[in-house]
């Protein structure tokens, strides 16, 4: 698997981690990139059309790839965009959803209630499918079709969607029984957006939402299932445990009611339309799978007094080693009991003591008990565990009260939190796990308490993401190396690095100020940040937001697919010396990229570029265009907003270079006349330089184009000559 290059080193970046991280090393984020656009010729020009929405992103663990659902040009669909060359390619039509991508950015899963191979697919559900992108698929009008009755006939290439949610040992559809008032088109198969797939691309996990043959005989709903596309099998995860024997049956957990609601093997699903989340994760290696499972004495190890009573509503997370074959057992990540503590097994304890204690062994992190059912109580934030690459960390989110925190004492939480938990090295629950936030105080105040609505986690194990409408995290065991807002506005995104023990917010506006809250009243918690997805190394972050001010010139007033890269900067507290300190170690030049600008007199604006050696550099200036379109046909036209390319320049860095390379950028053909406007066209310009054997580097800064100089007309010219004459 390749290794992603590291990221760019900015000066803006440089001067924030001064100001921010005085004490510990601290994560600093580049400018923020909109990613949801596509290049678009016309006539001569190359322009850069954003789409009208975009969201659910997910990347690539090469960083070579981001996939989104959204819409261009009224087309909507899972769209794959290559961040080297810019190209936009459709993955799937219409009410698609749910993406997953696989390392290479070959693969990418996801759920559709649409027939896409219809040879196999005879239901009218949501099922899951994959995406060979090496496969094109046929299109009309820019959307992909479903594959055709015959497809070697029609498709010599092969269909390049593959059903995943198909029955066990075949390439077979699955057949769908439904209660009463179920509908098919809502309620089938659904798989996890950014966690179901492993980076091979070669097993998908997923969740059924309704009765079905997926094992070839009857299967319950709400089981989690493992897809291996190489050998077609498809294999039960969610197995039941029999508490007698210790052991896994292997057969499905099957359906329970109380109180007049069903319940089974995982958390239910959505229908297919609300479904943001749902399904479980699998690691990148595809040796583990993890869900937010019910009916846990079902499915694993309790306390002997706990299995006899336990309630079949109550949820927390499970986990489990597939690639470790059918006798692999379900393990809980965390709860209210421990019982695989060894010193919980020597006690003899049936049940916990009335009083939660951290004495008692057979204690786990979270006060659990009546009329408290649900380690997370929520179906609108991500309730999918995230595994690290091997599947050894696992982050999740917790409403219940940890015991470590006193708050069996002070009550029950408010709204989830998130956590880690460790699944390797024999810890037991409580030692295992770490928590990441807590909230601050008044539980109806947002930017103390609002919940955590989505996470992810880095292959590493190193890095968390998550996003909230809370911006203050009184937790002390991490510095908090952003400035902290004091009222909430939209969701932001934040990045918890292990490594150097720190919080960084990463979502920021072009000029530094906090997301704006003009969304805030249509939904309020509802919009902001959403979707955030790691590269292999962490260093590159993907994800959505309907914030317009992350980047300039961003006008479809909807929501759109934004990267940011990381650069890390180490300590920058200086040590104290009571003599003279000793001499400081010979320090290589850093690789850097600096630059500045000046406005030239006919409309041009020619940068100065300080480079660190020979390589190429490039310059895009990318400013915000009034485009007229007709409105449905119609003789009136509209006008709308757009992000555009209006200028570059490329050249070469020869090896002999002094360091300072100027660049002339001039305003592209259809856009030279907006620099005789009054304030002209203001820009912003984005400087990659990249060289063998270093890492790229990328400088933003704001331009205007403005002529300050006559413009000469062609009749002006001619009467000139006839003067001369």
């Amino acid at each position: 698997m390749r290794r992603l290059r590291l990221l760019s080193v900015l000066c803006c970046a440089c001067a924030a981690a001064c100001a921010h991280a005085s004490l510990a090393a601290a994560d600093v984020f580049g400018p923020i990139q909109l990613e949801s656009s596509r290049p678009v010729q016309v006539g001569p020009v190359t322009i850069d059309e954003q789409a009208e929405s975009a969201g659910e992103s997910t990347i690539s663990a090469d960083g070579r790839y981001v996939v989104f659902v959204g819409s261009f040009g009224g087309i909507s669909g899972i769209w794959r965009r290559d961040l080297e060359t810019g190209a936009v390619e459709q993955v799937a039509p219409g009410a698609a959803k749910l993406p997953s991508i696989s390392a290479n950015g070959r693969y990418v899963s996801f759920t559709t209630p649409q027939r896409l191979e219809p040879e196999e697919d005879h239901n009218g559900a949501p099922d899951v499918y994959v995406r060979d992108m090496e496969r094109p698929c046929q299109t009309e009008g820019g959307a992909c079709l479903p594959c055709v009755e015959h497809q070697e006939e029609a498709e010599p290439e092969g269909c390049p969607f593959i059903l995943v949610s198909a029955v066990n040992g075949t390439g077979e559809g699955t057949t769908y029984q439904y209660p009463k008032g179920e509908v098919e088109s809502r309620y089938g198969s659904l798989a996890s957006g950014r966690s179901a797939m492993s980076a091979s691309g070669e097993y998908v996990v997923f969740e059924t939402a309704a009765e079905s043959n997926l094992l070839g005989v009857p299967t319950p709903a709400r089981e989690i299932l493992l897809r291996d596309l190489q050998s077609d099998e498809t294999t039960l995860v969610s197995s039941e445990y029999d508490p007698q024997t210790g052991t896994d049956t292997g057969d499905p957990v099957p359906l329970s009611t109380e109180s007049g609601s069903e319940f089974g093997a995982a958390f239910p699903l959505a229908a297919f339309g609300n479904a943001s989340f749902g399904g479980a994760s699998i690691s990148a290696d595809g040796s583990t799978v993890a869900w937010l499972g019910q009916e846990i004495g079902r499915q694993a190890r309790l306390l002997p007094g706990e299995q006899a009573g336990y309630n079949a509503q109550y949820d927390e997370p499970l986990w489990r080693r597939v690639n470790e074959g059918p006798s692999a057992p379900t393990l809980r990540v965390t709860g209210g009991s421990d019982p695989e503590n060894p010193l919980c097994g020597a006690s003899g304890e049936t049940v916990l003591s009335s009083a939660p204690s951290l004495l008692d062994p057979c204690q786990g992190p979270f006060a659990l008990g009546p009329p408290e059912f649900y380690l997370l109580n929520t179906t609108n934030g991500n309730f999918v565990p995230q595994l690290s690459e091997h599947g050894e960390t696992v982050a999740f989110l917790a409403s219940a009260r940890e015991v470590a925190a006193g708050q069996e004492i002070l009550g029950s939480e408010a709204d989830d939190d998130l956590y880690i938990s460790q699944m390797g090295g024999g810890l037991t629950r409580v030692r295992a796990l770490r928590r990441l936030t807590e909230i601050a105080g008044d539980i109806t105040k947002p930017e103390l308490a609002a919940p955590i609505v989505d996470l992810t986690i880095a292959p590493d194990g190193r890095q968390v993401a998550f996003t909230t409408q809370r911006t203050q995290f009184p937790l002390g065991s991490l510095s908090d190396v952003s400035p902290t807002a004091a009222k909430a506005n939209l969701r932001e995104l934040f990045d918890v690095d292990l490594a150097n023990e720190t919080m960084t917010r990463v979502t920021h506006g072009y000029t530094g100020e906090a997301a704006p809250s003009e969304f805030a009243g249509e939904g309020g918690a509802a919009n902001g940040a959403a979707s955030p997805s790691f590269s292999e190394s962490g260093d590159i972050l993907s994800f959505s937001s309907n914030a317009d001010n992350l980047v300039y010139g961003d006008g479809n007033g909807s929501s759109d697919v934004f990267l940011v890269e990381r650069t890390l900067f180490g300590d920058t507290q200086r040590p104290q010396y009571v003599s003279s300190p000793p001499p400081l170690p010979t320090v290589s030049p850093t690789w850097q990229l600096y630059a500045s600008a000046i406005r030239q007199a006919d409309g041009a604006v020619v940068l100065d570029v300080v480079v660190p050696g020979a390589g190429e550099l490039a310059a895009d200036a990318t400013a915000a265009i009034r485009m007229h379109v007709r409105a449905h046909g119609a003789i009136r036209a509209r006008t709308l907003l757009s992000t555009r390319t209006v200028a570059g320049a490329r050249v070469a860095v020869a090896p002999t270079t002094t360091g300072l390379e100027k660049l002339s950028l001039t305003l592209a053909r259809p856009y030279g006349s907006l620099a005789q406007r009054t304030g002209g066209l203001d820009s912003a310009v984005t400087l990659v330089f990249t060289a063998p054997g270093h890492p790229s580097l990328r400088a933003g800064l704001q331009v205007d184009f403005r002529r300050s100089m006559p413009v000469r007309s062609a009749r002006d010219a001619k009467r000139s000559k006839r003067g001369k004459r």
